[in-house]
């Protein structure tokens, strides 16, 4: 299964133009899948300096991040770290080098935090990353003015419209503006201090909610919200609500570990005292038949479903912090933000928008306002988490 995994990295159709534009040292050792000393070859021509043919292999990382080689992501970071050096050394390079390792890192982070490749995203990666594209603001400024001339030019031009299935222009802006966001940790970034709208993404190993058509993801959001003033203020009031589900699950966790270990220990105590029973009462306990013993065991099996249905007993919903990530846009906030924000609300119908599951996450407040979202994931209340699944199509 591995060696399927790997076979299938460098068979992008989307490299094929850039395949064409590599050295001829490269081209081959790409085309013969030689992937390790591909990197090796790129980190000596980045370490000598050489921006123009660094800029032709930027598109080839994020694709090796596909990877399941460990060697390989290694070597991936060294080169990102080449290439920080190779712009900060040379003030007389343009902006462009910069923008363009930003966007490959960023499509490399994505790529590697699927469930099964997460493994690769390391404190190192993360921190590189961070370098890259933290303080890049205004390159994430959607004009949504220019946009719509644009747009409605290349419809004009065109004898039949095409919205590609969006139903309306600027969705389908804001949503192709979406592609070029850059990706960043919930916990341990900074957040922009402008107007916008912002996307919360979950990438956990399991599902929030079980058996919903609900999955980590780093295209669909969990949340997408916006603020006319200030996004900073709002995301750090999530991280905050965040971080108690965070804790909550944790301190759960720990909690069950140790009724375990009571149950195991209160389990030993009565083999103990069955084993001081009398002769007497050992023959008495030996006269119930073999029907009645079934009949307790299915009773005990129903009165153990029915306490984990009552406290709202739910797997897999444990999450850490490098579980969460964020994207943003910032926006005129006058005229365009709220309108992108319930567009793009409409499109992705996020599980914690949801005027159907109404989990209402964007009025949490900590616990000040007891909403249904803080009953769900905080005081796990048996009766909000029974309706919530229950709107979730799942059985409680």
């Amino acid at each position: 299964m591995e060696a399927f995994k790997n076979y299938l990295v460098g068979k992008s159709c989307n490299l094929k133009e850039e395949i064409e534009k590599l050295p001829g040292e490269l081209r081959k050792l790409w085309i013969d899948r030689e992937f390790k000393s591909f990197l090796e070859k790129f980190q000596d021509i980045s370490t000598r300096r050489k921006k123009v043919i660094s800029t032709k292999v930027l598109p080839f990382l994020p694709e090796l991040g596909r990877s399941f080689d460990n060697e390989v992501h290694k070597r991936i970071l060294v080169c990102y770290k080449d290439l920080s050096k190779l712009w900060k050394d040379q003030e007389h390079l343009s902006g462009e080098l910069p923008r363009m390792v930003a966007s490959s890192s960023n499509k490399y982070l994505v790529n590697i935090l699927c469930q099964e490749r997460k493994i690769f995203c390391t404190n190192d990666v993360m921190e590189q990353h961070l370098k890259f594209v933290s303080g890049l603001w205004e390159e994430q400024t959607l004009k949504v003015e220019e946009e719509l001339r644009r747009e409605f030019q290349t419809q004009s031009d065109s004898s039949v419209p095409d919205f590609f299935g969006h139903k309306y222009v600027l969705q389908q802006i804001a949503l192709n503006f979406m592609g070029k966001l850059y990706i960043y940790p919930l916990f341990g970034s900074e957040f922009p201090k402008h107007p916008g709208v912002y996307f919360i993404y979950d990438v956990g190993k399991t599902q929030l909610y079980e058996g919903s058509p609900v999955f980590p993801s780093t295209r669909h959001p969990v949340y997408v919200g916006m603020s006319t003033k200030n996004i900073a203020k709002r995301l750090e009031g999530h991280r905050k609500n965040i971080k108690d589900l965070i804790e909550k699950a944790s301190g759960d966790e720990q909690t069950e570990a140790a009724e375990q270990s009571d149950g195991k220990q209160t389990e030993g105590e009565e083999q103990s005292e069955e084993k001081e029973q009398s002769d007497e009462e050992q023959t008495e306990g030996e006269e119930q038949s073999d029907g009645e013993q079934r009949d307790d065991e299915q009773t005990k099996e129903k009165q153990t479903e029915e306490e984990k249905t009552e406290k709202g007993t739910q797997t897999g919903v444990k999450r850490e912090e490098t579980d969460f990530f964020f994207r943003f846009m910032i926006v005129d906030p006058g005229h365009y933000a709220c309108s992108i924000e319930s567009m793009l609300i409409e499109y992705f119908c996020p599980v914690w928008n949801s005027e159907t599951v109404k989990l209402s996450f964007g009025n949490a407040s900590g616990g000040k306002t007891r909403n249904t979202w803080y009953k769900y994931h905080i005081l796990e209340d048996p009766g909000t988490m029974a309706d919530v699944l229950g709107r979730l199509k799942i059985s409680p």
